[in-house]
């Protein structure tokens, strides 16, 4: 495998079909495209692979991932509230003496 600084060329398209998808990223066994692809691209496909590979069983897995956008409002809505109840928590406990005697207290 080529160190992350040097380009790896990929192979030269053999012409038996073409494409406008973008290859955004080759991850271990994964390619990141740009645009789903339709039912007759990826039958092209993988039928090229199981002639290249002469495995018939060869077959293309489609995971489709959202882009992260930001954090949810009732999420952050959420985080305020328990901002709030952790401020009102230690506010109450600045003035807290414990009723009990602990075992570093001497007993009166």
């Amino acid at each position: 495998m080529a160190p992350s600084s040097q380009s790896v060329e990929p192979p030269q398209n053999p012409g038996r079909f073409t494409s406008d998808r973008k290859v955004l990223a080759n991850i271990h066994d994964a390619v990141v495209i740009d645009k789903r692809l339709g039912a007759e691209l990826k039958a092209k496909i993988e039928l090229l692979m199981q002639e290249e590979t002469g495995n018939p069983y060869w077959r293309l897995g489609q995971t489709q991932y959202e882009r992260f956008n930001s954090t949810p409002k009732e999420v952050l809505d959420e985080e305020q509230l328990h901002r709030q109840r952790m401020a009102q928590l230690e506010a109450k406990a600045q003035g807290y003496e414990p009723k009990f005697a602990t075992v570093d207290d001497k007993v009166v």
